[in-house]
């Protein structure tokens, strides 16, 4: 049973019980009786109002509560006149307003990194809490052979020459590394924090054009 339910039962029994009271004490005295009927009466209006001051801004906690579990951080409250309740809502709706604010600000970051991730010349692989593969970008899928089938799966599971040095990498420690004849690629891991927890994402550069030109640039001055 909630509270104010309990509230509500108790000084119902409460009036109750004092008016009967009221009744066999002045039942003889009409005068007497109608005086205390009327304070009674009172009384009743004064404990409507004291409900009113206590359970309204616990129902008003408990609707922003439902409003932000379900993310909808659009409803705010109209002041009612009640110095009290006026300045809990004012508080409310300020919150709402700077977590709605902070909201949009992290989408549009969000919605931006994705895009520059996704245009990026290098391939990049973001790993999960788990280091399983959580995103990719269209270079890692096109130089790995990646498909979507991967999300999810540890990296040491990828077929590819390039996962036995992906998954030995240390944070900041870059390799370079030659397969399939002449080509070379730079590999270095790192770590971002997200949700308070930090997660690994992998580089992979492809070096062959740069290779191959600095080569040739050799080649010529012998």
């Amino acid at each position: 049973m909630k509270t104010k339910h309990q509230f509500i039962g108790l000084f119902g029994v409460l009036l109750l019980g004092i008016g009967f009271l009221l009744f066999k004490l002045f039942e003889e005295k009409r005068l007497y009786f109608i005086l205390s009927e009327v304070a009674l009466l009172g009384l009743i209006i004064l404990s409507s109002r004291i409900y009113k001051n206590i359970f309204q801004p616990i129902d008003l906690m408990q609707q922003g509560r439902d409003a932000i579990a379900d993310e909808d951080f659009n409803v705010k409250y109209l002041k009612t006149g009640a110095k009290d309740m006026d300045e809990l809502i004012a508080v409310y709706n300020e919150m709402i307003d700077k977590i709605r604010v902070e909201r949009t600000f992290q989408q549009e970051q969000h919605y931006f990194l994705d895009r520059l991730i996704q245009a990026l010349p290098v391939s990049i692989l973001i790993l999960d809490y788990d280091d399983n593969i959580s995103e990719f970008n269209p270079k890692a899928e096109r130089i790995l052979g990646l498909t979507e089938k991967v999300i999810g799966k540890p990296l040491k599971k990828l077929d590819h020459p390039l996962v036995s040095t992906l998954t030995q990498l240390q944070e900041n420690d870059p390799i370079t590394i030659r397969t399939e004849g002449i080509k070379y690629y730079r590999c270095f891991a790192n770590k971002f924090m997200h949700k308070g927890f930090p997660r690994k994402f992998v580089v992979i550069q492809e070096l062959s054009g740069e290779i191959l030109a600095t080569e040739k640039k050799a080649y010529g001055k012998v």
